[in-house]
């Protein structure tokens, strides 16, 4: 009778095991609630992770409700920096919101990047590029369709010397380079 019960008691603390995330409080959490823990933890890793550009992937393999919910959450892949993987995806995925772009476009997927970006760059709301040979030529096309560009800060290197940087700034009141 002792071991009957000690099986039973067994078999229904494996069966609460296996069930435990059925159960879980996340799973009662609304949507919109969820979206705004992932934006912080978006903003949070990439505050503290130089790769700063996977975050949204990995929340999307948590389960198929977070991965609908962060593929329904358009502001979580509107910051683009570093080196990004699939970046059409990413601009998808950020619909018509703003973009802010923080990219090294002197490096071999410079050309994709751009690409990629210049369809877009009426979106580009703050925009951080380090330049390479080229890319500055690249970027001139833009110049007339950045309605929504609130920041630039570009770096390139002068091949005579350091690195040369210039910002640009926008508010309601004036525009400043610096």
């Amino acid at each position: 009778m002792i071991d009957d019960l000690e099986k039973r008691k067994t078999g229904l603390l494996e069966l609460a095991g296996a069930h435990k995330v059925a159960i879980s409080p996340l799973r009662t959490f609304p949507p919109e609630l969820l979206a705004k823990i992932f934006m912080e933890f978006v903003l949070m890793e990439r505050c503290r992770t130089p790769r700063r550009n996977y975050s949204p992937f990995m929340l999307t393999g948590i389960c198929s409700r977070w991965r609908r919910i962060v593929l329904d959450t358009p502001r979580l892949w509107t910051r683009i920096s570093g080196a990004v993987p699939m970046i059409y995806t990413w601009v998808v995925r950020s619909r018509e919101l703003p973009l802010d772009l923080e990219l090294d476009l002197d490096s071999p997927d410079a050309y994709t990047i751009l690409q990629a970006l210049i369809p877009h760059s009426h979106r580009w709301g703050h925009a951080t590029f380090c330049l390479g040979p080229g890319s500055s030529s690249t970027l001139a096309r833009v110049r007339t369709r950045l309605h929504s560009l609130k920041s630039l800060a570009l770096s390139f290197e002068d091949t005579t010397g350091p690195w040369i940087s210039a910002k640009w700034l926008h508010n309601s009141q004036k525009s400043v380079w610096h």
